[in-house]
């Protein structure tokens, strides 16, 4: 991060800081795909589909910025169920989701909510749903942040219990059942490189499963920095 960027930053807020991550050409990703989406899935409706699919309008970036800042208030108030966000009960009403967006409109993007064509997925490619949205992610991550000598690589677990290909099982873990990760991260905490691990190593070849594979990956764009420098 160049002296200027950082000399606005020390007067930001937390969206500035927030923005920095989740970019004008993510949402735009989320919203293409969103729209998409929808539509493929409304052109192959049926008579027994849900009238209310029906009711869908195009999305747009403004609305994609604000359906997942509530998703993030979403991970931190919770309550049982989906729709007590916008109950009008006096013991557990909440004015935000209110103010953001209607109940349904909020079901019909989280119904619609995707990050790439089904269509266009590669056999195999077991994170084609999410790649292109995860690769800008930790693009961002490293031009936010150059790391110094102080680093670490671990493995970590997101918590996970639906269907999926390469969910894990790790009994040592505090969260048994998840998704493994393979991160780079700075002495203070900071993630500056992911992998998703989805059941092979970061090759994909099954023979070169090691500890020094998965660190040479991960710290290659940080080794080529280091040598443009020099």
């Amino acid at each position: 991060m160049d002296h200027t960027v950082c000399g606005i930053l020390a007067l930001a807020g937390p969206i500035d800081y927030f923005s920095l991550f989740l970019t004008s050409d993510i949402i735009q990703i989320l919203v293409d795909e969103t729209n998409l989406y929808a539509t493929q899935v409304i052109q192959t409706a049926n008579d027994i589909t849900p009238f209310c699919l029906h009711g869908w309008t195009p999305t747009d970036a403004k609305e994609m910025e604000q359906f997942v800042g509530l998703l993030g208030w979403m991970g931190i108030v919770k309550v049982a169920e989906l729709p007590n966000y916008w109950s009008k009960s006096k013991l557990s009403s909440f004015d935000l989701p209110k103010k953001v967006v209607a109940r349904n409109r909020f079901e019909l993007l989280l119904r619609f909510w995707h990050f790439a064509d089904n269509n266009s997925s590669i056999p195999g490619d077991r994170t084609h749903k999410i790649k292109n949205v995860f690769q800008k992610f930790v693009e961002n991550f490293k031009k936010a942040y150059t790391p110094g000598t102080r680093i670490c690589i671990d493995e970590t677990m997101v918590p996970f219990r639906g269907r999926l290909s390469f969910r894990q099982y790790i009994p040592s873990k505090r969260h048994r059942y998840g998704i493994k990760l393979y991160k780079l991260c700075t002495d203070k905490g900071y993630t500056w490189h992911v992998k998703v691990y989805v059941g092979r190593d970061l090759t994909g070849d099954p023979t070169q499963v090691t500890s020094r594979n998965v660190t040479l990956n991960l710290i290659q764009d940080l080794l080529a920095d280091v040598e443009c420098s020099t």
